[in-house]
């Protein structure tokens, strides 16, 4: 029975592992070219360029607590641009959805992370 309950125990582990990495929030945000917008905490993104008819952008996405550039070049609309930070190794994902003129529009989806009290409850 014992060898049993190991088991189980073993695989609700690997299950609250595996909630952990797909987890996500999504922050919807709009920025203008040649401006740069704070999209979530410790990120910017700054759009130098849109090509409307190719409907792709150039800029780059700061990771401030890092002081990390990330450059952004021909980003096409619906593409993901997949980065990490050194706080949290899991995928995090910049999307762009609309591309203007003078803007574009898109989503940032980074992975949630469990509160202390989630994570005690869950065990």
């Amino acid at each position: 029975m014992t060898t049993i309950n190991n088991q189980v125990i073993t695989d609700a582990n690997r299950l609250d592992t595996v909630s952990k990495q797909i987890g996500r929030e999504r922050l919807a945000f709009e920025v203008s070219t040649n401006r740069t917008r704070h999209v979530a905490s410790g990120i910017y993104v700054t759009v130098k360029h849109t090509d409307v008819a190719r409907q792709r952008v150039d800029g780059w996405m700061q990771l401030a607590d890092e002081g990390r550039i990330l450059w952004i070049r021909g980003l096409g609309l619906q593409e993901t641009f997949p980065f990490a930070t050194r706080a949290d190794n899991r995928t995090h994902e910049l999307v762009f959805t609309g591309i203007q003129e003078r803007d574009a529009t898109g989503y940032l989806l980074l992975p949630t992370s469990m509160s202390p009290s989630t994570a005690a409850s869950s065990n």
